[in-house]
């Protein structure tokens, strides 16, 4: 299976966890809860946790794949480098040897 890009990634990510935030902590809170009223201020609590959590979350997942596409930009670059200055050299070479071949 081929690497999932981090467009496919981190919202798939996001969905699972949400998912699973979802189900699990409605299944507790309901559980837990002794009335319906502070089952729903609980609930609030719970709205305004997740929002935090994902934030986090997404900062985390952000953070991880521009590190990576930076390391690849980093790589690119130095292979650029690497080709100009081979490419100097053998110009170089050769425009002495042209220089050799008059004298």
């Amino acid at each position: 299976m081929n690497k999932l890009s981090a467009s496919i990634k981190t919202p798939l990510i996001y969905a699972i966890f949400g998912t699973l935030w979802i189900f699990f902590s409605d299944t507790l809170l309901e559980a837990l809860a002794p009335s319906r009223e502070i089952l729903t201020q609980v609930q609030t609590i719970k709205g305004w946790l997740y929002v935090i959590v994902t934030t986090g979350l997404l900062y985390l997942l952000i953070k991880r794949d521009t590190k990576k596409a930076e390391k690849q930009e980093q790589e690119k670059h130095d292979v650029f480098q690497a080709t100009v200055k081979a490419a100097h050299h053998i110009l170089n070479n050769f425009l002495n040897q042209m220089m050799l071949f008059k004298m």
